[in-house]
């Protein structure tokens, strides 16, 4: 196998973190999707995802909304939610 097409991830808790409009992926390994909805179901967001691992989507959201983040990863949904000061 080439070093070059392996690809590293480490086992951490997953979660997502919202800072600086960007929502950062933690914790998932492998592709998949992300959507990211309103708190009353709108989706905003549903983008395919190549590699979880370091997972950035830089988003404009409107400030003190709640938002719903979906993951799709390894054929099984996570959701997070947070809220945008």
């Amino acid at each position: 196998m080439n070093e070059n097409n392996v690809s590293l991830c480490i086992e951490e808790k997953q979660n997502i973190i919202f800072r600086n409009g960007v929502i950062h992926v933690v914790g998932f390994c492998g592709s998949g999707k992300i959507e990211v909805y309103t708190i009353i179901g709108n989706q905003i967001i549903n983008q395919k995802v190549q590699q979880f691992n370091s997972f950035r989507l830089p988003i404009k959201l409107k400030s003190s909304n709640i938002y719903i983040v979906r993951i799709l990863n390894k054929n099984r949904y996570k959701s997070f939610k947070f809220s945008v000061p």
